[in-house]
Order: C-alpha cells, then sequence, then structure tokens
C-alpha cells in the first residue's frame, strides 16, 4: 500500500512496515506524534474513513494521512469547550428551573443532554492538560483530578435522586453543588488555553 502523509510519501523510521492496518495505524499515530502532530484525517483510494474502519479494513492501494499540529488540535478543542461552557451553565440553571416548575419530563431529558456533554468536556480537559505537559503545579489553585473525582460522585447521587424521583433534592445539588464545579472547569479551560496560545509545555 503506498502512504503518503500531508501529501508526501512516508518514510517510516522502521526498515519494516507493518502490514495489518491495525499495527500501521499504531505506527503512523506514533510517528506523527514524535514530530509534534496527530492524525486528522485518513482516506483510502479517494475516499474518507475512520480509523475503526481502516482497522477493518481489507485492501486497498493507497493510504492518504492528513496530520495537524499537537498544539493546533489542543488549541482548537479548548476554543469549542470555552465557548460551550456558557451553554452548558445556563442549560444546568434551566434544568433545575424545570424541576421546581415540576416540568420533570423536559428537565430530564435536558438533563441527559446536559450528562453527555459534561462527559466531553471532561474528556477535552483530561486529554489537552497531558498534550500540554501540565502538571499540578501549574495549575492555580486545586487539581483537575480531584474535582473530576468530586463530580464523578455528584452524578452517581444525582443518579440516585433520579431513581428515587426525589426532584426538589435533584434541582438543588444542580445548582449548589453541580454548577460551582462547571465553574472551576470553566476556569481550568481558559488556563489551558491560554497555555496552549502562549506556546508555553
Amino acid at each position: 500500500m503506498r502512504i503518503l502523509m500531508d501529501g508526501a510519501e512516508w518514510k517510516p523510521r522502521e526498515s519494516s512496515v507493518p502490514v495489518e492496518h491495525a499495527a500501521l495505524l499504531e505506527t503512523l499515530k506514533v510517528e506523527a506524534l514524535a514530530q509534534g502532530r496527530v492524525l486528522l484525517q485518513l482516506s483510502v483510494d479517494g475516499s474518507e474513513i475512520d480509523e475503526e474502519g481502516f482497522r477493518t479494513l481489507q485492501g486497498g492501494l493507497e493510504l492518504r494521512c492528513t496530520t495537524c499540529p499537537v498544539r493546533d488540535l489542543v488549541r482548537d478543542s479548548l476554543r469549542q469547550a470555552r465557548d460551550f461552557f456558557p451553554a452548558l451553565l445556563r442549560g444546568v440553571e434551566g434544568i433545575a428551573d424545570r424541576l421546581e416548575q415540576g416540568k420533570t419530563q423536559e428537565a430530564l431529558q435536558l438533563l441527559q443532554q446536559a450528562t453527555e456533554g459534561i462527559g466531553w468536556i471532561l474528556h477535552v480537559l483530561q486529554n489537552c492538560r497531558l498534550l500540554l505537559g501540565m502538571t499540578q503545579e501549574d495549575q492555580e489553585s486545586g487539581t483537575i483530578q480531584t474535582d473530576c473525582i468530586r463530580l464523578q460522585g455528584l452524578l452517581e447521587n444525582i443518579s440516585e435522586s433520579l431513581e428515587q424521583e426525589r426532584f426538589f433534592e435533584l434541582a438543588f445539588r444542580l445548582r449548589e453543588e453541580l454548577l460551582p464545579l462547571l465553574r472551576r472547569l470553566e476556569r481550568y479551560a481558559e488556563q489551558y488555553l491560554t497555555t496552549a496560545e502562549e506556546g508555553v509545555q
């Protein structure tokens, strides 16, 4: 299989190139990362394909890989997270309002969406912290790990309140416990974005 990386013929550092697609993909990722880049897009014989599809693909004559600098990916992800936070915070406030107004079904549907959004935020922050090489000492106050553990425990408590239909208690937890934690995560996102934009490792 012919392999092009950002339009140029790929020249592997090792003499042997894995034939099996899953192993080849991991090799490409490692070599891209060694150059401070990450894989963004794959296409086989002119058709775009995701990583899972490539792992299970049989055959193929030409693989084209598009990469970007790690810091660009981190910066773009953190900007998306920063822009998402205001809507998330307003959404949680709105869920608490609906619970207190007895609009339970509507509130629960929105809560599911908010939970998915929180999961995405956590994924972005944790990955970006690692890619930026940030340590606990780099953070102004507290640690993101501690807050993530607290958040996971809180989400479990929220699930219990839901199961037992204690909706006013749930509204209280959203306002007094979840929102402050999310505001802390918002500060982490701003701090990480500042680091990424300054180009400081």
